[in-house]
Order: structure tokens, then C-alpha cells, then sequence
């Protein structure tokens, strides 16, 4: 648990949301704390953020817009268990007051100490690992993509392992290409026991290998690509998919587009009704993880070729509930072009 007063962590009334982005980016809890002579005036999250640009807000507002200025503290001279609270209360910094309201002190706690034992442990994580990572030719004619190293791991390792932080190890690995080569490198681990190898009889999609668990699946459980890396809190993603029951819940990262250009705007008769120099594009895209209800059985024909996307819109259009949980561009890491792998190493190569 760390205890110091980052300057990186603190936000003053002249900057905007997109400095406090930054600062939550690099700040490494998640959180920003809002001072004015010294006193804690409000504390601006990830959530914070998105939830103000869900709402239609600007990067250029001043972020003092979107604090909570109601923050959960506590006094110096007050004798509390932190880690104990945070654990509790879902919370990775906690700021520590004196009676007259300066901020004295953060608590910090670390992703591996707040994970301990979150999740329900039967939760099973479902790894997709059988296609042939057309994307990531050459290195992928010579070795399969879920053993791509990143750093001294593995990418499909630096994925599990962030799913035994929260207690989930009932692991499935759905397999094809080079699968020999995966199950021996993974058969050799002893923190991965309880892995286990599902293999496909054709390359069935990114979704219809799952048919191939229903007899071992009867609740929610993890779905997730072996290229992609999530940096965020698991235990919200599962308390939201199990509060709204959903059948799933898609991950998603708001994606920005910048077009290097001025765009023209043109009306009636060729003529020009604006100018926009350098418009910004935003979309929420699929990161490739998801949470899923064992009802989704019944919208897969057994030994069905389907892709998530298709399967997904099954449920849709029978009318199930299907959630979304939004996060950060930062927060989201895909192996499966070399530009992004070349990214993902600059990260987690001491990870």
C-alpha cells in the first residue's frame, strides 16, 4: 500500500478533462484528486469521464465539471483499517484529510491487492485460441498466436494471470491451429492445473466453439479472445452483467479518430456550409471480451461455424438483454496487428 502524494495525481481549477485524463492515465489508481489551496475539493475517476462524454460532454471542459466533490476520506487522527474499506468499497485510492480539510496523505492500493478472492471463484474464464492469426503473418506460420511472448510471458499467460488475481482459475482454452504446440506448452505450468483444452473438429468462428462446453457450463461465465488485454477492474464487469442479467456483456472501448485533414462541409449547388479543421471521430468498439449467460446454448446449433458478432444479434433480435461495459481507449491492449503487438511489448514488457 502506498501512502505518498503523487503530484501526477492532482488536478487545479485550470485544467481541463482532457489534462485529467492524462493524469488518471499516468497516475496509475484510476483516480485524480481535485485541490484548491491544498484542500481536497473532489476526486474525478475513469468512470467519471466516461460517463460525461456518454452524456454528449467536451474534452476541453474544465474538469472541475465532472468532479465528485462529495468524495469518500478520512481524517488523519481517525484509526481505520484502509486496505480493509478500499477492499470493501471497491476503491484503489483513498485520501487522508486533516480538520482542516488538506489533503495529507493517499492511500493506494495495488490491481493484485484489490482483486484478492472478488469474483466468485466458479466463474470459468473461456479462452478463443483456434484460429490461424492471419493478421499477424509471418510469426504466426511459425508459432501459434496464444504463444506469442510479451515480455517473458505469454500473451494468453498475461491474460489468464489477471483472472487468477480475482480467484477465477476454472480455465478453458478452445484450441485448433498448432494445437499440440499449445496444449504441451501449458500441460508443463503448474499454476494453470485447471486448464482445460477444448478442441475444435473445423475452425468453428469466434463463437461457435463454446457449443462445445454446454455440457460444462450451466452459469455465467468469461469469454475472451487470446490477442486481446483488458486493463481493467474484472469484479465491476462481472457485478454489472450479474445486476442487469444479461445474457452477455459486451466490453467496449471508446475509440478516437482523428482526421489529419480540414473537412469540408458542402450543401446545395457545391456550396460550403462549414469548415472543420481536424474533426474527431468517436465510436465504442468490441475489444473481443465478454461475459455470458449460460442461456446462450440455445442460440448456437452444436457444431455450428458462427462469430460473436452473429450470435449476438441472435439475441437481439430475440429480444434478450444485452449490456455493455465502456472503457478506456488506454485501458484496452490488441495483439492482433503487428502495429499493436509492437504497442502491447512497449507496455507489459516488465509487466
Amino acid at each position: 500500500m502506498n501512502t505518498k502524494i503523487p503530484e501526477k495525481l492532482i488536478v487545479d481549477n485550470n485544467m481541463s478533462i482532457k489534462d485529467a485524463m492524462h493524469i488518471i492515465d499516468e497516475g496509475g489508481c484510476k483516480t485524480a484528486f481535485f485541490l484548491e489551496d491544498g484542500k481536497l475539493k473532489g476526486t474525478i475517476t475513469d468512470g467519471d469521464v466516461r460517463r460525461y462524454f456518454l452524456k454528449g460532454g467536451s474534452i476541453e471542459d474544465k474538469a472541475d465539471k465532472i468532479a465528485n466533490h462529495d468524495p469518500k476520506f478520512f481524517y488523519d487522527w481517525e484509526k481505520k483499517d484502509y486496505k480493509k474499506y478500499m477492499i470493501e468499497n471497491m476503491i484503489t485510492a483513498l485520501p487522508i484529510i486533516n480538520n482542516d480539510g488538506q489533503l495529507v496523505r493517499i492511500e493506494m492500493l495495488s490491481e493484485s491487492e484489490l482483486a484478492v478472492c472478488k469474483i466468485d471463484k466458479t466463474v470459468p474464464i473461456v479462452m478463443m485460441a483456434g484460429g490461424l492469426g492471419t493478421r499477424l503473418k509471418p510469426y504466426t506460420e511459425i508459432i501459434p498466436k496464444p504463444l506469442i511472448p510479451i515480455g517473458e510471458k505469454t500473451i494468453t499467460e498475461h491474460i489468464f494471470d489477471r483472472f487468477l488475481l480475482y480467484g477465477c482459475d476454472e480455465l478453458y482454452m478452445i484450441v485448433n491451429y498448432k494445437k499440440q504446440l499449445i496444449e504441451a506448452y501449458f500441460n508443463d505450468i503448474e499454476k494453470y492445473k485447471n486448464l482445460s483444452f477444448i478442441e475444435e473438429p473445423f475452425f468453428m468462428g469466434t463463437a461457435g466453439g463454446i457449443s462445445l462446453l454446454k455440457d460444462c457450463l450451466n452459469a455465467d461465465f468469461f469469454l475472451i479472445n487470446c490477442d486481446v488485454l483488458i486493463d481493467f477492474d474484472y469484479y465491476s464487469i462481472w457485478k454489472r452483467h450479474v445486476e442487469e442479467k444479461n445474457i452477455v456483456t459486451i466490453v467496449s472501448a471508446e475509440k478516437r479518430i482523428v482526421i489529419p485533414y480540414g473537412t469540408v462541409s458542402i450543401g446545395e449547388n457545391e456550396t460550403v456550409c462549414s469548415l472543420i479543421e481536424k474533426p474527431e471521430i468517436k465510436y465504442n468498439v468490441n475489444t473481443g471480451m465478454y461475459l455470458c449467460n449460460s442461456k446462450i446454448y440455445k442460440y448456437i446449433d452444436k457444431n455450428e461455424k458462427i462469430d460473436m458478432p452473429d450470435l449476438i444479434k441472435r439475441c437481439l433480435h430475440a429480444g434478450e438483454r444485452i449490456g455493455n461495459v465502456l472503457i478506456n481507449e488506454q485501458d484496452w491492449y490488441d495483439m492482433g496487428q503487428p502495429k499493436e503487438l509492437k504497442n502491447m511489448l512497449n507496455k507489459f514488457v516488465n509487466y
